[in-house]
């Protein structure tokens, strides 16, 4: 059961980490257009995305435990498993940050969160987590792919690009695609 489980990490990494990304482009634009329902917004993507999180993460140890990886990839392995642990764990923060003060006796929508909050010190500190978890994430994803794909992913030669599309061909040649990747 272990072993299927973990074999679900791969799937189930994607989705914490698009509401996370998510979660900050939302808290950006309604930190930009002071607008409360974006925010709202942002911290109900975060709290999602950090639970699901921490369903990865713990579906990633289920994965590697009965996994034996190359010798190469053990720097890799290691940053991966750091930075998506330190990625759930500073988005279920800033999850408590963005929703901690609807404990403390606040109601209405305009008084619950670090967004609504009269404290500056908090909100800021929650958004400071989130751009942090936002980090994480990123880094996690780029090692997770060298686990996966290799060390130099992102440097090896591309697979060719190909369209049967209507306009495919004619995108692939406008942008010159087919040299790039030929």
């Amino acid at each position: 059961m272990v072993e299927f489980l973990g074999n679900l990490h791969p799937a189930a990494v994607h989705f914490p980490v698009a509401l996370i990304v998510a979660a900050a482009a939302a808290e950006l634009a309604a930190s930009l257009k002071k607008d409360p329902g974006l925010a709202g917004t942002a911290r109900v993507v975060l709290a999602i995305g950090a639970d699901f999180g921490v369903v990865a993460v713990v579906l990633g140890f289920m994965a590697s435990s009965d996994t034996v990886f190359a010798p190469e990839l053990k720097f890799s392995l290691d940053a991966h498993r750091i930075s998506g642990i330190a990625a759930a764990g500073m988005a279920v923060l800033a999850t408590s940050l963005a929703w901690g003060s609807r404990s403390a006796g606040a109601a209405g929508p305009g008084h619950a969160g670090a967004e609504g909050s009269s404290d500056p010190a908090r909100r800021t500190l929650y958004r400071v987590i989130l751009v942090l978890a936002l980090l994480a994430v990123l880094i996690a994803g780029y090692f997770g792919a060298e686990v996966s794909h290799g060390p130099g992913h992102l440097l090896s030669n591309p697979p060719p690009v190909t369209s049967t599309a209507p306009f495919g061909k004619l995108f692939l040649t406008l942008f010159r695609l087919n040299d790039i990747t030929q």
